[in-house]
């Protein structure tokens, strides 16, 4: 499933708006499940079933939707990592291992002007988001007017614990990173007319119990800017937190996360003046640590270390 926070009213409320988005469908992660099968000797009804391999389990997703109005004409746009899906994305495609889109866009007349840039990409472990909404309008009326733009982006891998020297069964605790490198921040938390979401979160359990997540959006107080929280609360780009498994066992890795977006009202309105809404970064999830003696082998053949 695609995280999200109060984007997702934001989103919700925009995409109505401007009629202008297709709702990324909320989707498992893409988890083939161990499969076997065998055939019968036909020479003897006692012969052994022969196995299967275990079928491998890992992939990426990233999807992309866009809403420019201009008063009068309606632009929109819809990109999925499987280019059949037109209105809704399975959040990864599996034994895919990156994906990345472009995509920019400015409609206007001579009431103002209103773009949109976007590129984002997706790999295991690894993803980037580079969104930029702006307009600037004249018009005094209540024309519905506005640009919104949303980034999706979602990665799974199989680990598999393994030991030369633990037998199967010992317990084993993993320590994961999930890390934000923020590029690009233009959001001004003082007007409603600019406004901008991030939620991203990983698989893992932080030291307060929280699960493992980052999110960006406008500070309380005054002045109020634009920041990166950790699941407390608290200003932070890098959250930690642990992994729990076992010897002979296997468990799911996997991330995501969700860029959202918005310049001028959403909800129709006056438009007047220019705003910007913009958002950059690299993120990833890292593996950190691992009980001594114990080692791990992913789906994928990556290294997440």
């Amino acid at each position: 499933m695609l995280f999200r926070g109060a984007g997702a009213v934001l989103a919700a409320s925009a995409c109505l708006a401007l009629s202008a988005c297709s709702a990324v469908r909320d989707v498992p992660m893409g988890r083939a499940a161990s499969q076997s099968s065998g055939s019968a000797n036909t020479t003897t009804l006692n012969a052994r079933l022969k196995l299967q391999p275990q079928e491998k389990s890992y992939g990426v997703g990233l999807s992309g939707t866009a809403g420019l109005i201009d008063g009068t004409r309606v632009v929109q746009h819809f990109y999925c990592q499987q280019k059949k899906y037109r209105n809704g994305c399975p959040q990864t495609k599996d034994r895919l291992r990156s994906a990345q889109f472009f995509y920019s866009k400015k409609i206007g007349n001579d009431d103002g002007s209103f773009s949109l840039d976007q590129s984002g990409s997706s790999a295991l472990g690894s993803a980037s988001y580079d969104q930029s909404a702006t307009a600037t309008s004249t018009d005094q009326s209540d024309a519905s007017e506005g640009v919104s733009g949303e980034i999706g982006f979602a990665w799974s891998d199989t680990l598999h614990i393994v030991s030369s020297k633990l037998p199967n069964g010992t317990p084993v605790t993993i320590n994961v990173a999930l890390s934000v490198s923020p590029g690009t921040i233009n959001v001004d938390c003082g007007s409603e007319l600019s406004q901008g979401d991030v939620e991203i979160s990983g698989t893992g359990v932080d030291a307060n119990g929280y699960s493992i997540a980052l999110s960006g959006g406008c500070s309380t107080g005054s002045p109020q800017n634009f920041t990166y929280f950790l699941p407390n609360g608290q200003p932070g780009t890098t959250e930690t937190g642990t992994l729990t498994s076992a010897v002979g066992q296997s468990l799911v890795f996997d991330g995501a996360g969700t860029v959202f977006n918005v310049v001028c009202e959403s909800y129709g309105g006056t438009c007047d003046g220019s705003f910007t809404s913009a958002l950059s970064a690299g993120v990833s999830w890292q593996i950190t640590g691992i009980t001594a003696g114990a080692s791990y082998r992913s789906d994928s053949g990556m290294r997440y270390n």
